[in-house]
Order: structure tokens, then C-alpha cells, then sequence
């Protein structure tokens, strides 16, 4: 596909569809559930010992600066889905600062092409 130009007019879903030349429809989701399914992107000052986050569900991309006695540090991570898992990881951890932002709208739509989802390459398309 060269180009494509999608108009909407009176609706609230929005067409994904795969960039190939074959043209499939990926999926087709309400903007609302397109934004409720966003990973988080989180960044977090801390103090002392850096939290352990191996494991926790739905925790990914983990890029952390240190953890020993001298601080600050940082940490980075992406949650997807329940923020308890990461929030109950985190409570023992000295936070100096934290900031828990939704994935920009583009990152939504390119989480339908990662390989680890069902709507990545080789699933199968509608």
C-alpha cells in the first residue's frame, strides 16, 4: 500500500490496518477501548535500594541507573494493564518523585504490530 487516506465521519471507532501491500484490517476498535488498552510509561526518583520489578506482571522495558545507598536514581518502566502489581513492587522503595503517563496515541496503534500480541505479524488477520 503507497497511500491511504481513511475519512471517519459520525463514528467512534478507528480501522488499524496492516501497512502491507496484501491490505488487511487488523483490527477495528472503539477510540475508547484503543486508549483504555495503553501501556503506561513510568519514571521514577529514588533513594537507597532500587525496587525489584523482575517478574511483576506487566511490568517491561526496565532501565534503571543504580540502587545503592547513594541516590537519586532513576528507573524507568513500562505497565501494562492492573498498576497493582507494580504499585505493591514499589512500596518499599524510598520514591522521591513519580510520574505515570499513558503511551502517546501512536504508541497504541504500533502496540497491534508487536510480535508478542495476537494482532502481530503471522497472527491471523480478519
Amino acid at each position: 500500500m503507497d497511500n491511504a487516506r481513511i475519512e471517519m465521519e459520525g463514528g467512534n471507532e478507528v480501522p488499524v490496518i496492516d501497512g502491507s501491500a496484501l491490505g488487511w484490517l487488523v483490527a477495528l476498535e472503539e477510540t475508547s477501548k484503543l486508549l483504555a488498552r495503553r501501556k503506561r510509561n513510568v519514571q521514577m526518583r529514588f533513594s537507597g535500594a532500587a525496587p525489584r520489578l523482575d517478574g511483576v506482571r506487566g511490568v517491561s522495558a526496565v532501565e534503571c541507573n543504580g540502587g545503592g545507598p547513594e541516590g537519586p536514581h532513576y528507573l524507568r518502566c513500562r505497565v501494562d494493564g492492573d498498576m497493582g502489581p507494580f504499585l505493591a513492587a514499589i512500596s518499599g522503595a524510598v520514591v522521591d518523585d513519580l510520574t505515570i503517563e499513558p503511551a502517546r496515541l501512536e504508541e497504541a496503534f504500533l502496540e497491534f504490530y508487536e510480535p508478542s500480541t495476537s494482532f502481530g505479524p503471522g497472527a491471523e488477520r480478519r
